[in-house]
């Protein structure tokens, strides 16, 4: 068979770095007698020809020369050979003729891989079974096979591969039965629950949930990943890469919590973490299961494995209203001096109200124990400075600022220790925008922050609270000064800023906002704080008019910022021409963002060509969420056409979009008035829906997010409706 490779015209095919032209020669490498470069070869061939899981045209040429190979006894290792055929034959889209046509090369290489389940290797076997189940065409072959090696396999894996393909070809075998049975090993136990929620069949319940927590009481038997036995990095479970994460994605909603209920009483921590992690990212998914699942976390928040306590309050925290099934525990947890989970477990507290957070914040921000995320959950939740906590507060910045080494142990704050795992700038920017919150309040703080200041750390954050301050800041002048000076980009603006508005001396924020104007820099915050100063900037208009009859900048920011600025400039001077010929240019040449922001200009000036690009712009796929939400709403205010623009923006609120798109969306929908009547069904089923509405990130509270989209959504269909009813 390999005297054919090179009848393939390798050369004209691609993989997924270029032409095919190697396939051959590792095709016959995996055949050679050297095993360790046959593997190598494997692996190679692999990353080339379904890198990642995508298929390019050089995968499906390759199936029968690597079929083939499964005849020779010879051939190092027939197993990974198996699992790559059975991985190409996984179709993810049955509709995608490509994926459909793989899964038919792949089938009828069936006959080749059946012997495999006698093979004498176990990895073998499992492989060949993982293989055989992605081949339902050929289901009334492939069954009589399985069920017949069931009797006499004798190891754990290979057995539960062939529950797994048996169920994914026929829902109803028998085998789940016989796995289901009380007295089979775990691993077995555990492959009949997956096998069972894998399969296109109703979850059995009781029976079920007995096998996992059978299946996992001791361990995860499915994620013991060794390199000798398994092949180059691969594990014995080759559905997914974690079982856990696989069984449970497969379940629906209603049966979720009983099954990580079920894990959660393994004895081992690493399950325990694992189903507790798991649980609070279906949290995030479903809007039912937060209530059930929040109950089931709040059962672990005293377990023994501090890696459980925070996984499980990791959870908690995303479970929006429902986190207060879990109160009295987490006030319970809170009061653990030593445990890793307490400052987020205070976070939770405040998020949801709980004054028990009151009598134990203080201290833990002293000592620097309460998390960044305890910090900034303060500031939405409207907590007030009381002296305590404002000294805590102050305390706590002296400390920083006098360059505490991190300690990640000690350190209570998960987000910290992720993202800034040699420094505390999470917490102390979270303290600054607390003090911020409190506004003339934190005056007490002004000493605090200049010395943040003098050394150079979080100066747009600490600027942007001493002038919320107020007038107790001005000792801070002579430092925001010479920041203004020196400092750059954000920074150099906020403390410009600052000394407007706490001096009342507009000079720096003029000259540093023209500065960045001038060098491309950061144009639109720059054009914004000139438009703050006001009537002073008139005498930079020369300087400002040059920069707007520039050419186009070549970032996306920049193109912005310009169509800023010459916006500002024409409704400064009232003269068109001071901003068309930029508008003209950018509508010409620009990002798809910055084109809309120009196209909604030139409308403003009375140029056709403006409507003409909106509408070019609604039409273009390319364009983003946000961008669209504005192009819409520049359509809708040149040309009054509301009806027409209902559809392109209920297409913004599909697919999970961000909160910001979402709610401008909704609200542009709103403002249609009863035009918007053919939007209530769809906004109706956003709000009713099981599924999250938005996007999130793992560090987001997303229930409590969840929960204001759909009164965001539910607002504006109470406006539709009645704007309709009253239009009747």
């Amino acid at each position: 068979m390999l005297d054919e490779l090179d009848r393939v015209s390798w050369t004209e095919l691609t993989h997924a770095y270029g032409p095919a032209g190697d396939v051959p020669d590792l095709i016959r490498r995996v055949a050679g007698p050297d095993e360790e470069d046959a593997l190598q070869s494997l692996y190679e061939l692999r990353a080339r020809i379904l890198h990642q899981g995508n298929v390019c045209s050089a995968t499906a040429p390759a199936v029968p020369f690597l079929a083939a190979l499964l005849d020779e006894p010879a051939t190092t290792d027939p197993g990974g050979i198996a699992h790559l055929l059975g991985d190409m034959a996984d179709i993810v889209d049955p509709d995608n003729p490509v994926l459909a046509a793989l899964r038919a090369t792949v089938t009828a290489q069936v006959d080749r891989l059946l012997p495999l389940l006698a093979a004498a290797e176990p990895w073998t076997r499992l492989a060949a079974a993982y293989a055989l189940g992605q081949c339902p065409e050929r289901a009334g072959d492939i069954l009589p096979a399985l069920h017949g090696r069931w009797p006499v396999e004798t190891d754990a894996h290979a057995r539960g591969a062939l529950v797994i393909a048996a169920a994914a070809l026929d829902p109803a075998t028998t085998l789940l039965a016989e796995a289901f049975a009380g007295d089979g090993p775990a691993t077995v136990r555990a492959a009949a629950a997956l096998a069972v929620a894998r399969a296109p069949a109703p979850w059995p319940g009781d029976v079920a949930v007995a096998a996992v927590r059978a299946g996992w009481a001791g361990g995860d038997p499915w994620l013991d990943r060794d390199e000798h036995d398994y092949g180059v990095e691969i594990g014995p479970y080759l559905w997914n890469w974690d079982p856990i994460e696989d069984l449970l994605d497969h379940l629906v909603p209603a049966d979720q919590a009983a099954v990580v209920t079920a894990l959660l009483a393994s004895a081992d921590p690493a399950v325990r973490e694992k189903a507790a992690r798991c649980g609070g990212g279906l949290v995030g998914r479903y809007r039912s299961v937060r209530r059930p699942m929040a109950q089931v976390l709040a059962t672990v928040l005293d377990d023994p494995a501090s890696a459980v306590r925070e996984a499980a309050v990791w959870g908690l925290r995303r479970a929006g209203d429902a986190t207060a099934v879990a109160a009295d525990a987490l006030a319970a947890l809170v009061e653990r001096d030593d445990d890793l989970a307490a400052g987020q477990a205070l976070a939770a507290l405040v998020e949801i109200g709980d004054p028990r957070y009151a009598h134990r914040l203080p201290a833990r921000l002293a000592a620097g124990t309460a998390g960044p995320d305890a910090v900034t959950a303060l500031v939405p939740a409207g907590v007030p400075a009381d002296p305590g906590l404002l000294d805590a507060v102050r305390h706590r910045l002296a400390r920083l600022t006098a360059d505490v080494p991190f300690d990640p142990a000690a350190h209570l704050g998960r987000l910290s220790d992720a993202a800034w795992p040699v420094s505390h700038a999470a917490e102390r920017v979270g303290l600054v925008r607390l003090l911020a919150g409190w506004g003339p309040a934190a005056a007490p703080a002004v000493p605090e922050l200049t010395v943040l200041l003098r050394a150079g750390q979080s100066v747009a954050e600490v600027a942007e609270a001493l002038a919320v301050v107020g007038a107790a800041a001005a000792p801070a002048v002579p430092v925001l000064r010479d920041h203004a000076v020196r400092g750059d980009g954000p920074a150099r603006l906020t403390a410009a800023r600052a000394v407007w508005r706490l001096a009342d001396d507009p000079e720096p924020a003029l000259d540093t906002a023209v500065h960045e104007v001038e060098t491309d820099g950061w144009v639109g915050r720059a054009v914004g704080l000139l438009a703050e100063v006001g009537e002073p900037t008139q005498r930079l208009l020369t300087r400002l008019a040059a920069v707007a009859a520039a050419e186009p900048a070549s970032s996306l920011t920049g193109q912005s910022g310009q169509v800023a600025l010459a916006r500002l400039l024409w409704r400064w001077t009232g003269e068109p021409d001071s901003a068309l010929p930029l508008a003209s240019a950018v509508m010409r040449d620009g990002w798809p963002e910055a084109r809309g922001e120009a196209a909604d200009l030139a409308a403003e000036l009375g140029d056709p060509a403006g409507v003409d690009t909106l509408r070019a712009l609604l039409a273009d796929p390319a364009v983003r969420r946000g961008a669209r939400v504005a192009t819409v709403r520049a359509l809708w205010r040149h040309t009054g056409e509301a009806e027409v623009l209902v559809e392109p923006t209920l297409a913004v609120l599909s697919d999970r979009p961000g909160q910001r798109d979402l709610v401008q969306a909704l609200d542009l929908l709103a403002a249609f008035g009863p035009d918007a009547a053919a939007a209530l069904p769809t906004l109706r089923s956003l709000a009713d829906r099981d599924d999250t509405l938005v996007s999130y990130g793992a560090e987001d509270n997303v229930g409590r997010l969840d929960e204001e989209c759909r009164r965001a959504v539910r607002r504006a269909v109470k406006v539709i409706e009645g704007s309709s009813q009253a239009g009747a």
